[in-house]
């Protein structure tokens, strides 16, 4: 715009006479001033406008001059000059909006915006607002009171609302009246109200756990704040109602922000519920909050016998513990068992435990499976491998056990067939191997019988440790279960293709396997006697050393055949209650076959074990007065009980048949009970070791060392700190179970390796005795110890008697155990055919020695026994008697140039040897008896 005379615009109307222009004055920066300019130009209005500098100079010109100025209400700025407003036509929207602007301007209201929700947070302040109502008239009259009076405007407004009071008590709402989502509230008392009452009301937004409730009385209707009832909540505040409890949760308090969700075991299939619905005994639910009853299920532990859910709202429910042998997860019901369908999740699917076998038509009474790998578990009526019974015990008929599954026999039963052939050989040729002379030191192939028979006994021990209920560690496990076969369970060997699949066929089997034995021995020794055999070059048979050979056999199976015999009686009980035959568990105990396998195995025990041991027992207790009375016969009939010990502790062989015998006691005694197993087992070692260690009974010290360590190891396996009875244990059982495996192997190896290490020395000419002896002396002192002997029996012969006893009365006893030995040695075992006075010197000796220890003659034990033969045959050879064959690798036995009757004096030594006598009996034998006269010395 221009601007005339630097001060004024000049409308088009007055431009001509801008004495004719009307003065429009404003402030600022130009308030209203481009409005009026495009106003006075449309509508010719006659006007010169101008700006003030200043706010001052705009308040103060108006009072001094009469002319059109910018102005707003209410406004007490100049409100004495009572200023009219100009109007124009009225607000056009539309025509503002394209720029034209002749209409009126819209009215700005001047507010101040006090809160957006001030309706929930001051219900009667809004309220109070929305009945304001007053006019402009009653406003400039305050603001004129005030510039007449220059009063504060508290004062001011103070004496309008004493001077109006009909116009503003319109304004206040009603006392107690409250709008909905509000309820009436006590300042004096802190609370929310139910009823109106005399005092001082206020409203108040109602807050969570409330609902805005109506009241009609007689002063009107208003709101009040309610509780929410149980079985509601309300979270939010200002709330007209409260929300129901959905399904699965409840609310058992008034007031609350939320509900409660229904504990394990409950459930709640309704909403607004003040409680939840209890789950049928014996079940639960899985998780909180649980909505149906289909989400009740048994307990963990517990399975459903109850039938399939009546409908889909409700199920019955029957619940019984599982017991042993069965996995029951939470909702286990026997149509999962049956399916293998889990309830909902493969960790929650009822099965039958590892080791365990169930029935279809009876799934809930399981079998313990013996061994436990048979059992897979899983679905009732599932077995390993093609396996048959109950529980899985055997292949059907035509296959037999391949390790892992039922195989059908082919070559197995020829290989079983050969496997007795092969054995029936071994046992024909016992009778060569193990009646070789016996001498006072362990030659290299002795000892080398002598691992041999340790090894089988180490065996045997492992395998009868597999037989007991304790859970071994799974190394263990895995190696007793290859060793089963010297416990005479011979499923290995494919048995069931001879005798079929039935358990008790197996074990009558198994039973005769000894007598068996035997009756080959004695059928071998009756061909041996008859003469058309001998024609063909077989050699004739002692009696006696037939029935040692038969004894040693015995012996060496002794815990093998006690164990079988005492398997009828190893009963384990199942989970159902039921009892099974430890190794045939497909026999109930009590019932036909059962007692079948009690016949022959208390037969057995009986013949075989009770009375073998009674029989070894006399005969030890025998064998000094029959060897002192050349009873040869008797003596060599159990040349076994003494071969392999010393001549004064061969009572040890009782020893060794208790161990096997308490051994068999422990795994029958202990079969439901696994730590008394486990208990007798280690006693029995323990006894054993002591006696073991205190005597050295063997004759060869490596044989002696190897058995401390073999039974030190055993003990330890026995030891019940190596059952796994928790997982923090496991993988130390584990581990120290292989090292005590391997220390045994080593110590095997290394006997087995040093008995051919001795042999091969003996083969070539070298010294092996010093080797097989772990140290042992000099052979090549025997001279010194002869002189050193002589001498020290002519001191003695010098000494005073009186003086001598009373030496030997203040001496150690070991000391005179000492000297009562060496007698028992000069008594029974040294002899000089050439000096008749020496003969009778030494036979009053060996009377006195009698009566104070007992010892074994080596002559009785390798006296040549005579046997009548019938007739000489059409060669007419002269009859003849078998003598004993050397003690190293043996042969068959020699043809004695002459017969010696059983009665004569035992073989005398010479200087060189004789036909019927050992070539190096008189070195081996001096080798001994000086070691121990060099001890005494």
């Amino acid at each position: 715009a221009k601007c005339f005379e630097d001060h004024f615009w000049y409308s088009p109307s007055c431009r001509a006479d801008p004495g004719t222009c009307l003065i429009f004055f404003t402030a600022g920066s130009g308030w209203g001033l481009s409005e009026i300019l495009l106003k006075a130009t449309l509508y010719n209005i006659p006007l010169a406008t101008a700006v003030a500098k200043t706010y001052q100079t705009f308040v103060k010109l108006p009072t001094d001059f009469n002319f059109m100025l910018y102005w707003w209400v209410p406004d007490p700025t100049f409100l004495r000059l009572k200023p009219r407003k100009i109007v124009f036509p009225e607000y056009d929207r539309e025509a503002w909006a394209i720029g034209d602007r002749r209409s009126a301007g819209r009215d700005i209201s001047v507010d101040k915006l006090v809160s957006w929700d001030l309706s929930l947070l001051a219900p009667e302040v809004k309220e109070f607002l929305t009945g304001f109502q007053t006019s402009l008239k009653a406003l400039d009259d305050i603001m004129l009171d005030q510039l007449d009076t220059n009063d504060a405007d508290f004062d001011v407004v103070c004496r309008w609302l004493l001077a109006n009071e009909l116009k503003w008590k319109s304004w206040l709402p009603e006392s107690g009246k409250c709008l909905s989502q509000f309820g009436m509230y006590s300042e004096k008392d802190g609370k929310f109200l139910q009823i109106r009452e005399e005092v001082k009301i206020t409203c108040r937004a109602c807050p969570s756990g409330f609902f805005s409730s109506q009241l009609e009385d007689a002063k009107g209707i208003t709101f009040i704040c309610k509780e929410c009832p149980s079985g509601t909540f309300q979270t939010s505040g200002a709330s007209v109602s409260c929300i129901p409890c959905a399904t699965g949760s409840y609310q058992d308090e008034t007031g609350s922000l939320a509900c409660k969700r229904c504990p394990v075991g409950q459930y709640q299939d309704e909403e607004g519920q003040r409680d939840c619905k209890l789950c049928p005994s014996g079940a639960t639910t899985l998780l909180l909050g649980s909505s149906s009853i289909l989400d009740c299920g048994c307990t963990a532990g517990s399975i459903n016998v109850a039938s399939v859910a009546t409908n889909v709202t409700s199920r019955v429910l029957e619940c019984l513990p599982c017991g042993e042998g069965l996995d029951c997860p939470f909702s286990s019901s026997v149509q999962a068992l049956l399916t293998g369908q889990p309830s909902s999740s493969e960790q929650l699917a009822t099965r039958i435990q590892s080791g365990y076998f169930a029935t279809v038509k009876d799934p809930l009474q399981p079998f313990r499976c013996r061994p436990a790998p048979w059992c897979p578990g899983g679905m009732p009526g599932t077995c390993a491998g093609g396996l048959k019974g109950e529980p899985c015990s055997f292949c059907p008929d035509g296959k037999s056990w391949a390790g892992d599954m039922c195989a059908d026999c082919g070559a197995a039963a020829v290989g079983l067939v050969v496997a007795i052939s092969l054995a029936l050989m071994g046992v024909r040729t016992a009778y060569f191997y193990t009646n070789s002379a016996v001498t006072a030191q362990a030659t290299p192939f002795k000892t080398f019988q002598m691992a041999l028979g340790l090894v089988a006994n180490v065996l045997q021990s492992l395998a009868l440790f597999g037989l007991m209920s304790a859970k071994w560690p799974q190394t263990f496990e895995m190696a007793s279960s290859h060793l089963q076969i010297f416990v005479l369970d011979m499923d290995g060997l494919s048995l069931g293709c001879l005798v079929g699949g039935t358990s008790s066929l197996s074990y009558v089997a198994t039973a005769l396997v000894c007598p068996l034995m035997l009756l080959w021995l004695a059928l071998c020794h009756a061909l041996s006697q008859a003469r058309c055999f001998r024609m063909w070059g077989l050699e004739q048979w002692k009696l006696p050393l037939t029935l040692n050979t038969m004894g040693l056999c015995l012996q060496l199976g002794f815990g093998t055949i006690a164990a079988a015999a005492l398997k009828p009686m190893m009963c384990y009980k199942h989970p159902n209650g039921r009892y099974s035959v430890f190794s045939y568990p497909s026999i109930f105990c009590g019932d036909a076959k059962h007692g079948l396998l009690l016949a022959f195995g208390i037969s057995s025990l009986m013949v075989f074990v009770v009375g073998f041991l009674v029989t070894c027992s006399y005969a030890v207790w025998e064998l000094p007065r029959w060897s002192v009375k050349g009873e040869h016969g008797k003596v060599q009939s159990f040349r076994f009980c003494t071969a392999n010990f010393r001549s004064d502790t061969y009572g040890f062989i009782v020893a060794i048949l208790c161990r096997g015998l308490g051994f068999a006691i422990a795994v029958v005694a202990g079969t439901n009970v696994p730590p008394a197993q486990t208990a007798v087992a280690s006693l029995v070692l323990i006894i054993y070791l002591v006696l073991q260690a205190s005597l050295r009974p063997w004759k060869a010290p490596a044989i002696n060392v190897a058995d401390t360590v073999f039974t030190g190891s055993l003990l330890t396996l026995a030891s019940r700190s190596l059952q796994v009875d928790s997982e923090t244990e496991a993988e130390f059982a584990e581990s120290f179970t292989v090292i005590i495996l391997m220390l045994i192997l080593f110590c095997l190896a290394s006997l087995v390796l040093l008995c051919v290490f001795g042999m091969a020395l003996k083969f070539a000419g070298a010294n092996w005795d010093k080797y097989l002896s772990l140290g042992g002396y000099d052979n090549h002192a025997a001279r010194k110890i002869t002189q050193s002997l002589k001498e020290c029996a002519k001191a003695l012969m010098e000494m005073d008697d009186a003086y001598l006893c009373k030496e030997i009365e203040t001496m150690n006893s070991y000391d005179v155990r000492t000297i009562l030995n060496l007698i028992n040695i000069l008594g029974a075992d040294f002899h000089d055919v050439n000096d008749p006075t020496s003969n009778l010197a030494l036979a009053q000796l060996s009377q006195r020695a009698s009566s104070m220890g007992s010892r074994v003659r080596l002559a009785a034990l390798n006296a040549s026994i005579t046997q009548n033969l019938e007739e000489p045959d059409e060669s007419d050879d002269p009859p003849t008697s078998v003598a004993l064959a050397d003690a190293d690798p043996p042969a068959t036995p020699r043809i004695a140039s002459e017969a010696v009757r059983a009665s004569e004096t035992p073989v005398p030594r010479s200087d060189g040897p004789s036909e019927a006598s050992d070539p190096g009996e008189d070195d081996d034998a001096r080798h001994w008896k000086s070691h121990i006269v060099h001890n005494i010395l």
